[in-house]
């Protein structure tokens, strides 16, 4: 199985100026509308979930109004999670019965998917803040402005 593709200023390996940038503008063109909205049929957690994700990376541009319905299933799918181990805690599911573990297993599943498709991991937000940063510099550089501009 091959490693999954990243945002061209997140790759690494030996590419040209020419590559960089021509993979920077599809990526550009694939980000597609930020105007995320969330499904009026999530509760108030998936909701909070939902937006909490959103919040955190749409200044990164790692999320756009196309991941809407992704973010929903995650934000379903681990909103249900914590109602299972929220039962079992309590002592109202057990946790050795075949059909809770079987539904918590799919459940954490989907949720593990969704972090790695949502860069949801300590070292994946690390490489996000390395981008962030770069990005800010590029937008404040009076020098790249110039260069832009030609």
């Amino acid at each position: 199985m091959s490693t999954p593709a990243k945002p061209a200023k997140m790759a690494k390996g030996h590419n040209t100026r020419a590559d960089i940038q021509a993979r920077t503008e599809m990526d550009k063109r694939l980000i597609g509308s930020q105007d995320i909205t969330c499904p009026d049929d999530l509760t108030p957690m998936q909701r909070e979930i939902f937006e909490t994700v959103v919040a955190h990376f749409i200044d990164a541009n790692i999320v756009s109004a196309i991941d809407s319905m992704t973010l929903a299933v995650f934000a379903i799918a681990l909103d249900r999670l914590m109602t299972i181990e929220r039962e079992i805690n309590r002592g109202h599911l057990d946790p050795f019965d075949s059909k809770v573990t079987a539904t918590r297993a799919k459940y954490e599943s989907t949720v593990w998917k969704g972090c790695n498709e949502f860069c949801l991991s300590p070292q994946a937000r690390a490489k996000l803040g390395s981008v962030m940063t770069a990005k800010r510099k590029e937008a404040a550089d009076p020098l790249m402005e110039a260069m832009a501009g030609d």
